[in-house]
């Protein structure tokens, strides 16, 4: 079995038709908590952090960082969307895994759909495979994870984010395998920061690497096509005996976003 493969042929050919409604509904009201807590985010203390950084970068573009009145490049627009809405922890989350779903996947979508375009249909439908996408892959790689100090919401996020753009962008599977590796060599974030700011730090990145991934893909960067599975791949790394039924069992038939929870006030996970 190939995860990264099985994930790919997933992105490339679910289409909205496939998708319940009681599952797109979920998805429109992350989309709606996720525009909340980011909007507030950004007027958390780490606004200010956010843009006087971005105001270096001097890279104006065609998507919009939430709460500040300007638009930035693709990447930067996601990194600065995804570090607010990760900003106050009052971001929906999945209780299993400790993962927190949308803040690392929805900066990555909006941007690239901002960038293309993209119709309301296919945003929806780039949500709901990002965030199915991610919460497998977060069972997959179960709890072990977690407690080895790695923050989920950034090293799992990021694979939902090079799905849900992956998607809008109309990459091939082989080159949503590509995105994928690139995505799973870059991944990172420590739960030793937890309580500083370098926590939302760590959404905005896997939104930022996950959307650079697929840019990258679809420029012609390869990557290894058993990231997941090979010697010395991400399950290798990052866990113990991945639970890969988790992933794949009903994918594409079956959605598992009604597991994820929201937050009636802010607390950290």
């Amino acid at each position: 079995m190939n995860i990264g493969s099985e994930i790919a042929e997933y992105a490339v050919h679910t289409e909205l038709s496939d998708i319940p409604t009681d599952v797109a509904d979920i998805a429109k009201r992350c989309f709606m908590d996720w525009l909340g807590v980011t909007l507030a985010g950004a007027r958390s203390e780490l606004g200010p952090v956010v843009t006087d950084y971005l105001s270096g970068c001097g890279n104006e573009g065609p998507a919009t960082l939430l709460g500040s009145g300007h638009m930035y490049d693709m990447l930067n627009a996601a990194f600065g969307n995804g570090v607010y809405s990760h900003a106050l922890d009052f971001d929906d989350y999945h209780m299993t895994t400790v993962l927190h779903t949308t803040a690392p996947t929805l900066p990555a979508i909006l941007a690239a759909a901002e960038h293309s375009g993209s119709s309301g249909k296919d945003i929806l439908t780039a949500v709901v495979l990002a965030l199915d996408a991610t919460l497998r892959l977060g069972k997959g790689v179960k709890r072990v994870h977690y407690d080895r100090g790695w923050h989920i919401t950034s090293t799992i996020g990021r694979f939902g984010a090079v799905v849900g753009v992956s998607r809008l962008m109309g990459l091939s599977a082989d080159a949503v395998i590509n995105a994928i590796g690139i995505a799973a060599t870059s991944a990172g974030g420590l739960r030793n920061v937890f309580g500083t700011m370098s926590k939302p730090f760590h959404a905005g990145k896997a939104a930022m690497d996950g959307l650079m991934a697929c840019l990258l893909a679809r420029s012609g960067m390869d990557s290894a096509s058993d990231i997941f599975d090979g010697r010395h791949g991400y399950f290798d790394l990052y866990t113990e005996a991945p639970d890969h039924e988790a992933i794949t069992t009903g994918l594409g038939k079956e959605f598992l976003l009604s597991e994820i929870s929201y937050k009636t006030y802010p607390a950290p996970l």
